[in-house]
């Protein structure tokens, strides 16, 4: 049924039919200068989480690198890494899951460095818009010079599906009337204010396989390998993918304050389902909206998908993100048709799938503990270590803490401070026998976060949770979630 409805629109005429007023259209481009910017970008290697290391691995095999080669690949992957500025705290702050752990309200400055050479013609105008300086402006143009003459005899055959699947694709997306789903999806997750006409889906040359999509604002990146590009069924699963971005952007359209309160609600109620992997609940809802409620909703002859999300087997629960995507589903056919349907309707449900599928796991005798902390420390506490038999203490409350951890020894006891907190650290530790020592200790790492153990002679240990801020006091939670094991020794966060 599929390939007969497409064969018949392609002898016709390869068009985008008319979209109802205010519909977002979906515009399928390919390039040559694009194309070369992201198989060098990705080829540099220049950060592990931002680029796929089977491209490298696929020319290298291909054409064999030589010194030159690498050198020019190093010289871009320095250039890249100083202008993507990831430690800065600006950037290491908005990335945080505990700002949103359903997306980022900004573009961050080595997304705007990419978006400057998909939205000009050539690498000149995009150093111009960046305000590269000279010899910056050599360093990439160079390189781009370089594996252009590198790439130059394998370059058509390496190439030549993409114009071929970005016809096939505009086709089915007017089949699918991917516009008036897409206008449902906006409606239901909420989005006001302005959005383009037109998104822009940038086809784009992949090694054999499966490379991630992404997106850079309102373009979309949708890396296409030739096996991957042959059948109108693998053209559909990468409309899927066009559909979860597209909702990832509309993610990225809401205000910060309703997605952190959001998140911030999520993390106190469910905690991580893969602390490695934060976000599941947004993967898995945008899974559900675009592989079940558009994919096969509107491609039913399509064949099944024995899982719809690759099984992860570094994460805790490998298969998380396929299972709550196909329970979502569900509630999302009631939800999906409510104007802004998505908070707190549809979240209300979601988190209630989450903790049915995925409760929380009490560790490290975490359940019937003694907690100290500030607010924001004890929601992020409550998360990763659920319980509704631990006792809890404030700032305010250190002499009640005092007496209860003197009352009863054989509890084990959370401390959780940020750096400008440590006055309620000190008030906490006080008394203690050996405070003296602990006392040069704390202020040799006055400037790391850290786990630091302390043992009591015939009682429960003491955890001291400090973080430089609350994202450092973030990661030394996950660490201690993710340990096997009670530390005996301080750990120190990166």
């Amino acid at each position: 049924m599929i390939k007969r409805a497409v064969s018949c629109v392609l002898a016709l005429a390869i068009a985008v039919v008319a979209v109802e007023a205010g519909a977002i259209e979906l515009r399928f481009q390919t390039g040559h200068s694009a194309n070369l910017f992201w198989m060098v970008d990705q080829m540099s290697r220049w950060d592990r989480n931002y680029t796929s290391r089977a491209y490298r691995k696929y020319w290298q095999t291909k054409l064999e690198f030589n010194d030159q080669d690498l050198a020019v690949l190093e010289a871009y992957a320095r250039l890249r890494r100083k202008h993507a500025r990831l430690e800065d705290k600006a950037v290491r702050t908005t990335t945080s899951p505990w700002v949103s752990l359903f997306g980022r309200t900004t573009t961050l400055p080595h997304e705007q460095f990419a978006l400057a050479f998909l939205e000009t013609r050539t690498p000149a105008d995009a150093a111009v818009l960046l305000k590269l300086s000279p010899m910056d402006t050599k360093v990439i143009i160079g390189a781009l010079k370089h594996f252009a003459r590198k790439f130059k005899d394998e370059w058509p055959r390496e190439t030549a599906h993409l114009k071929g699947f970005s016809q096939k694709a505009t086709v089915l997306v007017s089949l699918a009337d991917a516009p008036g789903f897409i206008d449902q999806m906006r409606s239901f997750l909420g989005v006001r204010g302005a959005v383009p006409q037109a998104m822009p889906i940038d086809v784009l040359w992949a090694p054999p396989g499966f490379v991630k999509p992404t997106h850079l604002d309102y373009h979309i990146i949708l890396p296409v390998s030739v096996d991957q590009a042959e059948t109108d069924e693998a053209v559909l699963q990468h409309l899927s993918k066009v559909i979860q971005e597209t909702g990832s952007y509309f993610l990225s359209k809401l205000p910060p304050e309703y997605l952190s309160e959001a998140s911030r609600r999520l993390l106190r109620e469910c905690g991580y389902v893969n602390p490695a992997s934060p976000d599941v609940m947004k993967q898995a809802l945008l899974v559900a909206m675009g592989e079940i409620l558009f994919l096969r909703d509107r491609f039913p002859d399509l064949p099944g998908s024995t899982v719809l999300v690759p099984y992860d087997s570094e994460l805790e629960y490998p298969y998380a993100v396929d299972e709550l995507a196909r329970e979502f589903a569900e509630s999302l056919k009631i939800y999906f048709r409510q104007p802004s349907g998505f908070y707190p309707g549809f979240l209300d449900k979601a988190i209630e799938i989450q903790k049915r599928l995925f409760p929380p796991r009490p560790r490290f005798f975490a359940s019937t503990g003694v907690l100290f902390a500030g607010a924001e420390g004890k929601e992020l506490f409550d998360g990763l270590f659920g319980s509704d038999h631990r006792l809890t203490y404030d700032g305010s409350s250190s002499n009640d803490f005092l007496r209860k951890v003197k009352a009863e020894p054989g509890r084990t006891v959370f401390i959780v401070v940020t750096a400008k907190q440590d006055g309620m650290m000190w008030k906490a530790l006080k008394g203690m026998k050996n405070w003296r020592a602990l006392s040069k200790e704390f202020k040799r790492t006055s400037k790391k976060s850290f786990i630091y153990p302390i043992k009591r002679t015939g009682a429960g240990q003491i955890f001291v949770i400090r973080g430089l801020d609350l994202d450092g006091v973030r990661k030394a939670l996950i660490t201690l979630y993710n340990m096997q094991g009670m530390p005996v020794s301080p750990v120190f966060i990166e």
